[in-house]
């Protein structure tokens, strides 16, 4: 048993009077460390070195007490839902939500604190909670388990007329917090959804406390928490709702790092490793286009000669479209115009232009396709450094992309490769 301290007020200095309490146990703060109350306060305040008054002490002590209670009552309520004990509304009310409002510091005996059957224009909702004033600071209405959807809109409908900053639906196995004055759908006005049977029972009791919590309430904090969690959360949808736009991203741009991980797995699970082309041009196919022809392998110095069209094939460079004849000339003039430029340019896109098989542009020809020595002669030599030619359009792009990072220039804008579908 750890004992408590004693306060001097004589030695202190700032009269605050003896506080003397002890613990059963020497618990550590645990789930407790986030009810303690924040004190904030200005580098030049001199009150930064007070100590904890009494009043804060007691609702630390309270807290803690309040927490205890909770962490007993949720698994048994947990084992009740899981036995089907809880037969219609009326059990839900007074063996679930009575029991845990109680636990979190509401005296449902006092009328002025916990209303039942509150009347809001000719409606009633269960539970009315008060802090102070004649307008209650928290509403919850209840329903038979498994009944929670056909709640909301008479929920809403309720609160529509009377402003309360916070309510509750709940069926005693699934709670809803809800921001009534929100805007958007009811789903859109939910701040939390708990099921009581989904969630571990630590877990359940810090999402009660938070929301429902006696001190948390009537000072404020549960309201703000609720409305930061609100905002997190449609935060979070918007985030949730661009991940297609960015897979359509990396598929078009054909990550460096999503090229290595799709042929890590497909390494993985045949034992050989797919070329970059071939994994470039899967996930071209995955835009719902065509993928890119599969490159062919020529002799050794053979250069491609050009198809049906390709005069149509054009590059925009120092502000000029100019029309070549392959798409690997266009690439190739776009990197040797940036060399002359700048002499150190072809060694750093050099550490950039590096695929899992091929180095696309190398210092020396036979370090383009370390694997491939048949493939040496399928290269292109710009200012001294031999650049890969048996590539598809789909990495040509990817290439231009580093060449764009490389000399900071806009991909598709001040420097671009335009080739015909």
């Amino acid at each position: 048993m750890r004992q408590g301290v004693t306060q001097n007020p004589s030695q202190d200095g700032h009269g605050i009077p003896p506080v003397t309490f002890a613990f059963q146990s020497a618990r550590p703060l645990g789930i407790y460390a986030q009810y303690l109350p924040e004190k904030r306060h200005s580098p030049g305040d001199p009150s930064r070195h007070q100590r904890v008054n009494h009043n804060e002490i007691s609702g630390i002590i309270q807290e803690w007490a309040i927490a205890d209670e909770l962490r007993q009552l949720v698994p048994k309520v947990q084992q009740r839902l899981r036995e089907g004990r809880y037969q219609n509304e009326s059990d839900v009310r007074e063996a679930i939500v009575v029991p845990i409002l109680q636990a979190l510091g509401w005296d449902t005996n006092d009328p002025g604190m916990v209303r039942r059957e509150f009347t809001i224009q000719q409606a009633r909702v269960d539970y009315a909670l008060f802090v102070e004033g004649t307008e209650p600071s928290l509403l919850i209405e209840v329903k038979a388990v498994g009944s929670t959807r056909e709640g909301d809109q008479q929920l809403f409908q309720y609160l529509y007329h009377q402003g309360t900053p916070m309510a509750v639906l709940t069926d005693g196995q699934e709670w809803g917090f809800y921001l009534p004055t929100a805007s958007g759908s009811y789903e859109d006005r939910r701040v939390q959804k708990l099921d009581l049977l989904a969630r571990d029972a630590e877990v359940c009791c810090s999402i009660f406390q938070r929301y429902l919590g006696y001190l948390r309430v009537s000072s404020g904090q549960a309201l703000k928490d609720a409305q930061q969690d609100h905002q997190d959360n449609k935060l979070r949808d918007k985030a949730r709702a661009t991940l297609p736009e960015a897979w359509k991203a990396l598929v078009a741009e054909h990550d460096d790092q999503l090229v290595g991980l799709l042929a890590d797995k497909a390494e993985n699970l045949c034992g050989s490793r797919p070329d970059e082309e071939d994994v470039a041009a899967f996930l071209s196919s995955l835009r719902g286009g065509p993928p890119p022809p599969t490159p062919v392998a020529r002799p050794p110095g053979q250069t491609a000669s050009p198809s049906p069209g390709s005069h149509n094939i054009e590059i925009v460079l120092a502000g000029k479209r100019e029309t070549v004849s392959t798409a690997i000339d266009g690439l190739a003039r776009i990197i040797e115009y940036l060399a002359k430029q700048d002499p150190a340019f072809l060694q750093r896109l050099a550490t950039r232009a590096k695929g899992t098989k091929v180095n696309y542009l190398a210092k020396r020809r036979e370090d383009v396709y370390p694997r491939r020595p048949d493939r040496q002669g399928m290269t292109r030599n710009i200012e001294g450094w031999y650049l890969a030619t048996n590539i598809s359009n789909a990495v040509k792009q990817t290439i231009l992309r580093r060449v764009c990072e490389v000399a900071r220039l806009r991909f598709g804008k001040d420097v671009a490769l335009i080739v015909p579908d």
